[in-house]
């Protein structure tokens, strides 16, 4: 391994430490927030904002759970108003699910909390280190979007 290359390894290393406390410590803060909506179920929320409908196969394998999973998941969801499940119009057969108007509403409650506390660790930093900050990580996922796979066949054997 080059110098560079072990230089690039110490820095990813070192960004994934920072990376790993600070989300330990804003899942923290969050866990002792009284939510509507339990942990759980926040990412569903977020993926289907984010991608809109989903079949439940599809959504399995997003959330990387069991179809069994996935069921209970959604049926609590649905149960608490969060998401409906709805049949394709195009193909009858198919259900899809779909974030409700209330889970939009809890969405966005979740959302405005968790950058109230994001607020509170951020608070130090310089408004443009904050705005270089949400630019290198939204480039940052843009990029995990784009090159699933690559991720994948990259990694040495375990």
């Amino acid at each position: 391994m080059s110098e560079q290359e072990e230089q690039l390894e110490q820095a990813l290393i070192a960004l994934d430490e920072a990376w790993g406390e600070m989300s330990r410590q804003i899942r923290n803060d969050v866990k002792d927030y009284p939510f509507s909506v339990p942990p759980g179920q926040v990412y569903l929320l977020r993926l289907l904002d984010r991608v809109g409908a989903q079949r439940m196969s599809d959504l399995a394998e997003q959330l990387d759970l069991t179809q069994g999973g996935c069921s209970t998941l959604v049926d609590r969801a649905v149960a608490g108003g969060l998401v409906e499940r709805r049949r394709d119009p195009e193909d009858r057969r198919v259900v899809r699910v779909t974030l409700s108007e209330p889970g939009r509403e809890a969405l966005a409650g979740v959302r405005r909390v968790r950058a109230r506390l994001m607020a509170i660790h951020l608070k130090r930093l310089e408004p443009d280190e904050i705005t270089r900050l949400i630019h290198l990580f939204e480039r940052t996922a843009a990029l995990v979007r784009t090159q699933p796979q690559a991720i994948a066949e990259s990694l040495p054997p375990a």
